[in-house]
Formats: C-alpha cells, sequence, structure tokens
C-alpha cells in the first residue's frame, strides 16, 4: 500500500487539526455601540423669545424665528414657546400701529379745537393776546372792535379794517382817544356815540335794557351813530368757560357774515345772559341763537376760532388805552360819567347845535 503522506501512525487523535486561522477567537468587529442619548433640553431663544413677547414685541419676533430655526436642525424642545413669542410679538406690533394710527386721526380731529381752548384757559382776560401788526378783523367791524349803524339800523361800513392798522405804534393821545377811534365830530355831523360792551355784564344788559331805545331814537333821527365795541373783560367770572370771550366772538361772526343782524343778535345774548360764575351757553346754543334772528350759520366760525384774536386784539386795545371796565359810553368823545344818561346825552347833544 502507498502511503499516505499525511497520516502519521504515532498521532493517535487523527488527522492533524488545521492551524488556526490568526484571527480565531478574536472578534473580527468591533460590537455595535448602542447609541447615546441627548438630554433633552429647551431651545434658550425660544424662552427669550416668550418672555421678550411682553415687553419688547419686534425682539420676540426676531428671537422666536431664530430659535424656530435652531429647533428644526437641533431637534430641541421649545418650538411653542418661540411660537408663542413670534404670534404675541405680531399681535402686540399691530396693536401699537393700530393705536398709533387711531391717536394721530383723533389728535387731527379735536387737536386745534382743543389746543385753542387751552390757549385761552391760559391766558389772563386783561392780557389776552397782543396787538399785532396784522389783526384779521370782520367784515362789518372796524379796527377797533366796533360795528356801526345809522338811521333805522343801516350799517355804516367801516373806515378802518383790523389789517389797515399798526397796532403797536398807537399811543394813548394826551387828552382824548382818537387814536382809539373816538373823538368828537364835525360841525353838522353825526355825533358819534361808542358803547363798550360784555355781554357777561349785567350792567351792561341794564344800560341796554334803560338806554339803548333812546340811542336808536337819536340814531334813528340822524343825530348819532351808534358803535358797538364787545370786548372781553369777565372771563374769570364764567366758571371755567371763558363765555365772555366766547359771546364776543360769535358777535364778531354776526357782524362778518349778517352785520344788519347783530343788534338783534345782541339783545338775544343779553336776554339769555348766564348769572355770574356760571358757565353760559355754548358753541351750538350761540349759533342757534345766530340763526334765530335771521343771521348766517355761524357754527363754523366759532368751532374754527376765526374771530378769537380779534377779540384778543381789540380787548387788548381797550385796556392799553385805560379802558378797564363796562358798560364805558362815550358821546362826541366823551365818556359817560355814571349820571342819568338821557340827562347827559342830551346835553352833549345840545351843545352841538
Amino acid at each position: 500500500m502507498g502511503e499516505n503522506p499525511q497520516h502519521n501512525p504515532d498521532n493517535t487523535q487523527g488527522w492533524p487539526p488545521p492551524t488556526p486561522p490568526s484571527h480565531y477567537g478574536q472578534q473580527p468587529y468591533s460590537p455595535f455601540a448602542a447609541p447615546q442619548l441627548k438630554p433633552e433640553t429647551t431651545n434658550t431663544l425660544a424662552i427669550v423669545s416668550f418672555v421678550l413677547a411682553f415687553f419688547v414685541s419686534i425682539a420676540a419676533v426676531i428671537t422666536g424665528h431664530l430659535a424656530l430655526s435652531q429647533i428644526r436642525r437641533t431637534g430641541e424642545k421649545g418650538r411653542g414657546f418661540a411660537l408663542a413669542g413670534v404670534i404675541l410679538g405680531y399681535v402686540s406690533m399691530a396693536t401699537t400701529v393700530i393705536a398709533v394710527i387711531v391717536a394721530i386721526t383723533f389728535w387731527g380731529v379735536i387737536g386745534p379745537a382743543f389746543m385753542g381752548e387751552l390757549e385761552k384757559q391760559g391766558t389772563p382776560v386783561t392780557e389776552q393776546g397782543t396787538a399785532s401788526e396784522t389783526l384779521t378783523g370782520t367784515a362789518g367791524m372796524n379796527a377797533f372792535g366796533g360795528i356801526t349803524f345809522g338811521p333805522q339800523g343801516a350799517v355804516i361800513a367801516p373806515s378802518t379794517q383790523a389789517e389797515d392798522m399798526n397796532y403797536p405804534s398807537l399811543e394813548l393821545a394826551e387828552g382824548g382817544l382818537a387814536d382809539l377811534g373816538i373823538a368828537a365830530s364835525a360841525d353838522g355831523e353825526a355825533v358819534q356815540a361808542v358803547v363798550y360792551l360784555d355781554f357777561m355784564c349785567s350792567h351792561c344788559a341794564d344800560f341796554e335794557k334803560n338806554n339803548g331805545a333812546a340811542l336808536r331814537q337819536w340814531r334813528d333821527q340822524g343825530k348819532v351813530t351808534v358803535e358797538y365795541r364787545p370786548v372781553a373783560f369777565l372771563n374769570d367770572a364764567t366758571d371755567g368757560s371763558y363765555y365772555s370771550s366766547l359771546s364776543a366772538e360769535a358777535a364778531a361772526c354776526v357782524a362778518d357774515t349778517s352785520p344788519e343782524k347783530f343788534e338783534a343778535f345782541a339783545a338775544e345774548l343779553f336776554a339769555h345772559q348766564p348769572a355770574m360764575n356760571t358757565a353760559g351757553l355754548d358753541d351750538t346754543a350761540l349759533a342757534e341763537l345766530a340763526s334765530g334772528v335771521g343771521a348766517e350759520d355761524i357754527t363754523d366760525c366759532l368751532y374754527d376760532w376765526d374771530m378769537t384774536d380779534f377779540v384778543s386784539g381789540s380787548t387788548y386795545l381797550a385796556t392799553s388805552y385805560e379802558i378797564t371796565s363796562v358798560p364805558a359810553v362815550y358821546l362826541d368823545g366823551q365818556k359817560w360819567d355814571g349820571t342819568d344818561f338821557a340827562a347827559f346825552g342830551q346835553k352833549v347833544l345840545d351843545a352841538k347845535k
């Protein structure tokens, strides 16, 4: 028999085992490692956005969007906080914009009237305004704040308008008030009667009640011209309403648009004269009185304060020329001394013959 070169008769264990591979008994691959669990964290910017939403809306919106972007990449928690911050931020911004628009619109509507009222309330009556070089007046009133009537109540057109006067240059003339438009008339001309009045003044109402008829009789006879000059002396007695100024402005509004209705309107103002230290009539009531005597509507004139500067200027002029009480009445340049007016007036008229 041939020999099997691989047979070893002395090896009682049979065929020798093959040489084991060099990696035998070793793990050929590293075992799969268990994935490391990342701690569940909340995105910091998301929390910041939510907190800022209650204080700084635009910052909340910006940080909220940044937080949402980070959360999409990292898988962090906090998306709810970020969304809340963004939504609250936008809502707050929209609310602010709407509030600003409403405030601007509201101020545009009431601002002018409100500021005009503040200006009035902050200025004492004897210092209301200063005479300016171009004080715009009314079509029916002269530069001194007066409206003049002739026979049968015909309106006499003013010879001087407010814009024609250089008020700062006026000075009190010694011995007279010629620079204020008060002077004796020329021979053969009607005597000038000038009546300073305040529609809040009870003595002015009494003067009109007791002496108005005599003045109008002389006027219709061609003996006098009657000029009314409303002023605002008694604002401090109007319970904060400044009715003294307001009523004078209403009269100026009527003189501007319906001068022929001035006397009738003045009579209505005296008939509805408020008690001292009360508010008096408001704009609407004054406009209704004007319409009641047939005057044109003065609602816009009062609302826009068209005659505020004019009344303030004429009041300033009166006080500058030492006319500080009402009624102040002048006939032919002579001031009424408070005695019997009919006798005083007749004496003046007799002296002109």
